[in-house]
């Protein structure tokens, strides 16, 4: 199965259980902003995969939905990225520019 992240885990991280049992003490911590895939969902629990495959269960409390669609890359024209910056170069002639041809 292909990992697709849903969610990501807030700044603070989050603890992993076996089982969704509260009563249970955790059995690893997820780290935090880490990307997982929500499988299932029994109340406030969630069970997720992360990208190497690993599955735990977690609240749902610590996880924030991922920005989807995820952001389109920024067009470059002709393969110039932004113009760069350094001595004798203005911005008016972008990335790749001599000082020699400068003002």
């Amino acid at each position: 199965m292909t990992f697709v992240a849903t969610h990501v885990v807030g700044p603070q991280g989050a603890w992993g259980w076996s089982a969704p049992d509260a009563q249970a003490q955790p059995a690893n911590a997820l780290d935090p902003r880490l990307e997982v895939q929500v499988l299932e969902a029994q109340g406030p629990w969630v069970r997720v995969r992360c990208s190497n495959g690993w599955e735990t269960w977690t609240d749902a409390g610590y996880l924030s939905p991922c920005a989807w669609p995820p952001p389109a890359p920024q067009a470059t024209v002709m393969g110039v990225g932004p113009p760069a910056a350094g001595p004798g170069l203005g911005p008016q002639y972008g990335a790749g520019a001599s000082a020699a041809y400068g003002p």
